[in-house]
């Protein structure tokens, strides 16, 4: 279904799936609502006008968070709304801008359940690529996939690919761990940005974290990890594994 929602001077047109809430695939844009429940319809931050078209009738989760007049003049919550044919939507008051989107999970993996996981049962799962970084939070207990985002790898303002990279850190005797700092910040920002808008808390679940599993090719995870990649100059390594280990694990 082709949907189109006005946010200020600006008009999103996109096509939604008709098992897709409006949420969910505003998630995917540069145009996010409120959110902070993770689509349960709980946080009635979502909100967002009607305009015209099909849409599926008011749930049962809006009828308790919302008001008889705000369904009367067409509010909805994004994340219960679903079209079932084309549609004008207005969204007045949307999230902060932000730099991560959600990911299309359909194509992702899916985790089986661990019921020996009895603490610290939020993990997080990260693909450190070269221009992109992509993250998922998992419950580790029930196998269920909090929320995945994807965003551009800061480091890019420092080289397209990897040896400028390392070069630049080799150089850069100021900063020498400036480049990975950026890929860990970012990946903790990615984490809290699906912990405010999926769970609704953040600081209590990120200091109890119990895994975290990170992928990527040998220089950037040597960055990340706070090497300056100088043994993957040397020619007697390139057909060795190289020790991608963190000198301060609690960090």
């Amino acid at each position: 279904m082709a949907v189109s929602v006005r946010c200020g001077e600006r008009t999103l047109r996109m096509t939604v799936d008709r098992d897709v809430s409006i949420r969910q695939a505003l998630d995917t844009t540069d145009i996010r609502v409120r959110a902070a429940c993770g689509g349960l319809g709980t946080c009635g931050a979502c909100l967002i006008q009607v305009l015209g078209g099909d849409f599926n009738p008011p749930t049962i989760a809006e009828r308790q968070k919302l008001l008889p007049e705000d369904l009367a003049n067409n509010l909805r919550l994004a994340c219960q709304l679903r079209a079932r044919g084309d549609g004008e939507l207005f969204l007045e008051n949307p999230a902060p801008r932000s730099c991560w989107r959600s990911l299309d999970t359909a194509q992702l993996c899916r985790a089986t359940a661990n019921p020996e996981v009895t603490a610290n049962v939020y993990g997080a799962a990260i693909d450190l690529g070269t221009t992109h970084i992509r993250l998922s939070l998992w419950d580790r207990q029930s196998g269920r996939r909090i929320g995945s985002r994807y965003s551009i790898n800061p480091q890019v303002a420092h080289g397209a690919d990897v040896l400028t990279r390392l070069e630049a850190e080799r150089l850069a005797t100021p900063e020498k761990r400036h480049i990975g700092l950026q890929a860990r910040h970012a990946i903790i920002d990615g984490i809290r940005d699906i912990l405010s808008r999926d769970l609704g808390e953040i600081t209590p679940i990120l200091n109890t974290l119990g895994k975290v599993t990170i992928v990527g090719n040998t220089a950037m995870l040597a960055l990340l990890c706070g090497s300056d990649g100088s043994a993957l100059y040397e020619p007697e390594n390139w057909q060795h594994p190289i020790a991608c280990a963190p000198d301060d694990v609690d960090a």
